[in-house]
């Protein structure tokens, strides 16, 4: 990191892009960059200061600090031992149970599911993320509900090709408990449960709802966000998600099989994304023709008074 074009293309990735050390690592590799540099020296770089903004005083404020720019501003992960309420529901299929195509990640169609939570009591987020592409299907949600997510999570799943989706592995929160009325509704999904707080089972889908943090920062409220700025946020994920399955699944699929993967979904992504604007549209000119008809009508009603 003694580069300064190295040191300032790994400030604008981060800043900009919102890219992880690892991310910059995997794409700058798999692009042959000349500028060439490993995610642990990324890491050296941020906590030693290298990329921290200017002193004052001789001391660097807490704001200055380059590592705020990363997804977990710096923070180290914390374990906790103490038992909850999580996942006390009918278990139909544990995670031990989920087939090798899913748990290889050789096939599309099996889903890890969760949901992004904004202000509180307030809208939130559910996340579908493929285990073979890293495609995400996302949308709002007003609350929590396990009846809310269950609605939401048939319809994202409806909206995909006949037989692509095939299994969902979900957090144990209870907003998921509902998870057999959607293979009730759709009966080729099958839901894997995890043990309860065991996100690394899920590992795909936590990666990408920090991703989404990005965007939609902890306590933001969710509720004035128009679902085509969260598809906006997913579709950008792709150009992201590029270098990390060439990175996880170098010695598992080829080049071409990788991009051809991602562009089948970019394509799904695009078609879902149209689809929602024709809707809004078509909603927009509902209420233009309702709103039109009834001053017609009070238009003939005064002229008929007259």
């Amino acid at each position: 990191m003694a580069d300064p074009a190295c040191k300032e293309l790994v400030r604008k990735l981060i800043t900009e892009q919102q890219w992880s050390p690892e991310e910059i690592a995997a794409r700058l590799k798999h692009e042959g960059n000349p500028v060439q540099v490993s995610y642990g020296a990324i890491y050296r770089a941020i906590h030693a200061g290298l990329l921290d903004g200017p002193k004052v005083d001789g001391h660097i404020r807490k704001a200055s600090r380059f590592s705020t720019n990363l997804r977990r501003k710096g923070k180290k992960y914390r374990r906790t031992g103490e038992a909850g309420k999580q996942g006390r529901f009918v278990i139909q299929h544990h995670l031990k149970d989920r087939p090798e195509e899913a748990n290889n990640r050789t096939v599309i169609g099996h889903f890890e599911g969760d949901t992004v939570a904004g202000k509180l009591r307030s809208d939130s987020l559910v996340t579908l993320t493929d285990r073979c592409s890293r495609f995400t299907l996302a949308a709002k949600v007003p609350n929590k509900a396990a009846e809310t997510v269950r609605d939401k999570i048939i319809e994202l799943l409806s909206q995909l090709p006949d037989g692509v989706a095939k299994s969902v592995t979900p957090d144990r929160g209870k907003e998921f408990a509902r998870y057999q009325e959607v293979t009730d509704n759709l009966p080729q999904v099958t839901f894997y449960c995890p043990p309860p707080y065991s996100p690394w089972e899920r590992g795909t889908n936590e990666n990408t709802n920090g991703l989404l943090r990005e965007y939609f920062p902890k306590y933001q409220d969710i509720a004035p966000v128009s679902e085509m700025a969260v598809l906006g946020a997913c579709l950008k994920f792709v150009n992201k998600k590029i270098p990390d399955i060439d990175f996880y699944k170098k010695n598992r699929s080829t080049d071409e099989e990788i991009s051809a993967t991602t562009f089948a979904w970019l394509v799904t992504g695009v078609v879902i994304s149209l689809v929602i604007l024709y809707a809004l549209v078509m909603q927009v000119t509902y209420i233009i023709t309702s709103a039109q008809l009834q001053a017609s009508k009070k238009e003939q009603k005064e002229v008929a008074d007259f």
